[in-house]
């Protein structure tokens, strides 16, 4: 509809370019408007750049620690997981003990840790003995062990497989007669 308020006649009557959202709307000042977009996207940034200084710093803090107590550090959001090392150990074993399993070479393993000598995660160790695995421990920021907890989502579940063959349930097969 040319005669719309939403656009602007000229001089001669013709219609000319439609007529900005703050001139339909006088009470918004819009340089006022964009200027508080403005600030609330440096806000953010400065959030964001603010965030990655302390995962930085802890990531240092937690890397000077593993010197003094002698214990190898890893930053897991860098250093790839394997998915079936992390099967070995539930996620909620994995959580409950602090750790996280992020490298199998047969019995052998690597675990993210971070602090070995809380109790709970020496239990889980201990089991993990008892199971007959050996261990390497690395010394791990909390974000690191988040980061390694997300991935447990990604884990396939396991699917019993017996000789080659497929398990198929008796319901399945009467649902499909």
């Amino acid at each position: 509809n040319r005669d719309s308020p939403y656009h602007q006649r000229n001089r001669r009557g013709k219609i000319a370019m439609p007529l900005p959202a703050h001139a339909l709307c006088p009470r918004i000042d819009s340089s006022a408007f964009f200027l508080a977009i403005m600030v609330q996207f440096e806000e953010e940034k400065q959030q964001r750049k603010l965030d990655l200084l302390h995962r930085k710093e802890e990531e240092e803090s937690v890397k000077i620690l593993s010197q003094k107590y002698k214990i190898s550090y890893v930053n897991l959001l860098v250093t790839p997981i394997e998915t079936d090392a992390l099967k070995i150990l539930s996620e909620d074993k994995a959580r409950t003990g602090n750790l996280a399993i992020f490298k199998m070479a047969g019995a052998q393993l690597k675990i993210a840790v971070q602090n070995p000598q809380k109790t709970e995660t020496a239990a889980a160790l201990k089991r993990l003995e008892t199971d007959g695995y050996t261990y390497e421990l690395f010394l791990v920021s909390i974000h690191s062990l988040l980061h390694a907890w997300e991935i447990y989502k990604m884990v396939p579940e396991n699917r019993e497989v017996i000789g080659g063959s497929i398990h198929v349930s008796n319901e399945k097969i009467n649902a499909f007669q």
